[in-house]
């Protein structure tokens, strides 16, 4: 038999997975790339060298992807306020970004984080989860913002 905080535990990280959903194809283009947990490799994939402000999601989706890779070899379980950091010691701005919380409601770790930086109407958004770090270029939801679910203040 199933313990009753077991089948608890199992319905909240379902319900907060659930709200984890990337835009609908009604929501826009998605362009989606997932990767294995990162490996340390000098030549697996192009990286761009610099944030360009001018580049736009798309633009940029490459140095995202290599500074975030490059956090993640190091600390292959940052909190969200890292991964942040991380994104603004790149040079992206941080009063456009987004972020989901890295506990759940009752105290565990997430499964999974989502960070995001907005670029007028598209969106930069990364998942760094068990499985490894995704990478997309997204519309803005109707909502304006580049998120699904609950997001967290990024007011440090």
């Amino acid at each position: 038999m199933i313990a009753p905080r077991a089948v608890l535990l199992a319905v909240v990280l379902l319900g907060a997975l659930s709200a984890c959903t990337a835009p609908t194809a009604s929501q826009g283009s998605v362009e989606q790339e997932q990767t294995d947990a990162p490996t340390p490799t000098a030549t697996s994939e192009p990286t761009a060298a610099a944030y360009d402000p001018e580049g736009g999601a798309a633009g940029n989706k490459e140095y995202f992807r290599s500074v975030t890779r490059a956090l993640l070899n190091d600390d292959p379980t940052p909190t969200g306020r890292k991964l942040i950091d991380n994104l603004v010691d790149a040079g992206f701005d941080k009063s456009t970004m987004e972020l989901t919380p890295d506990k759940t409601s009752i105290g565990l770790d997430a499964d999974a984080i989502e960070f995001s930086v907005q670029f007028g109407d598209e969106c930069l958004i990364g998942q760094q989860a068990s499985f490894g770090l995704t990478v997309i270029v997204a519309d803005v939801l109707d909502s304006g913002t580049c998120l699904v679910g609950t997001t967290r203040d990024i007011d440090w």
